[in-house]
């Protein structure tokens, strides 16, 4: 399982900024845990402006996806637990 950084917006800002080279920052907030300095390491190595990114005490906001072989996508808010996410694929 691969995890990444990222969302529409975020995923648009980042591609912005490292693919294209236009100055690129967000506005927003992430929380203090291990998923926050995710996201922090990942737009700030692709040049992402974070001077206006407030860490926030507790969990960051999750979304997770799955893609599947043969195509379909399944999205759900509550991957980070994992269990689902190793039913799934045991």
């Amino acid at each position: 399982m691969k995890t990444l950084a990222g969302g529409s917006v975020a995923n648009t800002i980042r591609g912005l900024s490292s693919g294209f080279g236009i100055s690129s920052g967000i506005i927003g907030a992430c929380g203090d845990d291990e998923q926050g300095q995710l996201f922090v390491n990942n737009m700030s190595s692709n040049g992402v402006d974070l001077s206006r990114l407030r860490k926030k005490k507790g969990h960051t906001a999750q979304v997770g996806c799955l893609f599947l072989c043969y195509g379909e996508r399944i999205k759900s808010d509550c991957f980070h637990k994992r269990k689902i996410a190793n039913k799934l694929f045991s």
